[in-house]
């Protein structure tokens, strides 16, 4: 299963499920990295049939077969990633409808394009129009079905376009369906259709696929040379020099240019070697994404590409980063899980599965390997100078999403880290750097130090005048919105 199925199951199950639903039916059970009954209420039966036995499979119903169920058995009933697989979708679509209770909603996932997959065949994709010709066949057959919602569904860290679909059963006295649609929680979803209306939203002739292959044919030659790589070098020639043969071997390396800051004579340290680089990218102009690069971090021939198709689906991503794995395989990030200066690292044993995860936001992105939105550099400024050696990455991700934007340790792209590359932590002035990096980090984000200095208010700032002074807003601003007329709290 992938990441978009998923998703579509999860919000299915928030929004279409009823009081009084007991009963889910899962169609194409089988737990192929992953399975719907993870996300299912824990207070719903769940019965998962498919054609063959394996992880989640109950039952066992051979394909074009009725369903070993009596009429009206099941409030929901869920399909995700089979319908292509199966020979007879349309006898099962019948089937599904009979075992359905009046009233009880169908979830219908497949895909709309994608590669061939044998599981054991690959019969069929469904486009847009797809729900309506289910809706017109049952009809033809005696049984009634209406279309809740249709959408094709964006792609999410994959190839996979979804063709996701909602049906109802209907009943003698039907209550109105949720306000809520699976389709509204997915931006970018397309050829969207909603019960009671004829007008498809976000009317989309072209796949995604169709869609960034135009946009590459039309715009290649401004698209060379648009990754704009920052790496500030100390010491280590032979590092260096592996790093910048991965670059060379990237399959996005037509796209890259490279800028190297040698420190190892005047050190300016990591922030100041990066912030020349960025001014350098800036001053050229025409570059989408800055990557920050470790001279001990060694990427994977796909990584750079990955990083950049991973910021072209998603707008609002504004950092990135790979996952990174030392020479025994271990990952020693995989995204971040406290903040700065005592923050954490997600790590994870040596296994290839456990690498290939799909994508997670992340409180900050490790500099080290660490890719910039150019709108979002515009957005945030240069790193903050104050800390020359560490936290000025974690400081540029926080800032980053006080404006708004995501942060993302991105699944599908790795690189090797040796790590303590450029210098000792217990050189001589190293650790007090690092200290004195921390104590501004501190003061920034953490005690309020850095504005007590830079306020008029100066001392009087104290964390009981600052709450006082707190609570009081949150009074005028409660007294203000209940005085009005036809207010609530929530508007």
């Amino acid at each position: 299963m992938h990441p978009s199925a998923f998703a579509a199951g999860r919000h299915f199950f928030e929004i279409y499920r009823q009081p009084g639903h007991r009963r889910v039916l899962d169609v194409g059970a089988m737990n192929i990295n992953g399975s719907l009954r993870a996300c299912a209420p824990a207070d719903m039966a769940y019965l998962g049939i498919d054609i063959a036995s394996g992880p989640g499979v109950d039952h066992v119903v051979e394909a074009g077969s009725p369903l070993p169920f009596a009429d009206d058995s099941f409030d929901l009933i869920v399909s995700t990633s089979c319908f292509e697989h199966d020979q007879f979708f349309w006898v099962s679509f019948l089937e599904i409808l009979r075992v359905l209770k009046p009233g009880g909603y169908f979830l219908l996932n497949a895909p709309s394009n994608g590669h061939y997959h044998s599981y054991p065949g690959d019969n069929w994709r469904f486009y847009p129009d797809a729900g309506l010709a289910l809706v017109a066949w049952a009809r033809r057959e005696g049984r009634s079905a209406e279309l809740i919602e249709s959408a094709i569904l964006p792609q999410i860290d994959d190839q996979w376009n979804d063709f996701m679909a909602v049906f109802r059963k209907p009943a003698q006295a039907d209550a109105p369906p949720p306000a809520g649609r699976i389709s509204a929680r997915f931006p970018g979803a397309a050829n969207i259709r909603r019960l009671g209306t004829a007008e498809v939203e976000h009317l989309t002739k072209e796949s995604e696929d169709q869609r960034r292959a135009s946009q590459n044919t039309n715009s290649q030659a401004a698209s060379q040379q648009d990754i704009f790589v920052v790496i500030p070098y100390y010491k280590r020639r032979d590092q260096l020099d592996r790093c910048i043969a991965q670059l060379r071997a990237q399959s996005a390396s037509a796209r890259l240019r490279i800028y190297v800051r040698d420190n190892s004579q005047d050190n300016i340290f990591f922030t100041g070697a990066i912030n020349e680089g960025l001014r350098h990218g800036l001053e050229l102009g025409g570059i989408r994404y800055y990557l920050l690069l470790n001279q001990d971090c060694y990427l994977e021939p796909t990584a750079i590409e990955n990083l950049a198709a991973f910021m072209d689906r998603n707008p609002r991503a504004g950092v990135c980063g790979p996952l990174q794995r030392n020479s025994d395989g271990a990952i020693t990030w995989a995204g971040s899980v406290d903040a700065f200066p005592f923050g954490q690292h997600l790590t994870l044993p040596p296994t290839d599965a456990s690498g290939r995860m799909s994508s997670r936001s992340t409180p900050w992105v490790t500099g080290a390997a660490m890719m910039l939105r150019a709108q979002t550099l515009r957005d945030c400024g240069l790193l903050d100078p104050h800390m020359a050696f560490i936290c000025s990455d974690a400081d540029f991700c926080f800032t980053a999403r006080s404006r708004g934007w995501e942060c993302h340790a991105v699944g599908q792209a790795e690189c090797i880290h040796e790590g303590g590359a450029s210098t000792d932590f217990n050189e001589a002035g190293t650790r007090k750097r690092k200290l004195l990096d921390l104590k501004y980090f501190c003061e920034k984000w953490l005690t309020g130090g850095l504005y007590r200095r830079l306020a008029t208010e100066g001392p009087k700032l104290t964390p009981d005048y600052v709450d006082l002074l707190y609570r009081n807003v949150l009074e005028q601003l409660g007294a203000l919105t209940t005085s009005r007329p036809g207010s609530s709290a929530t508007d």
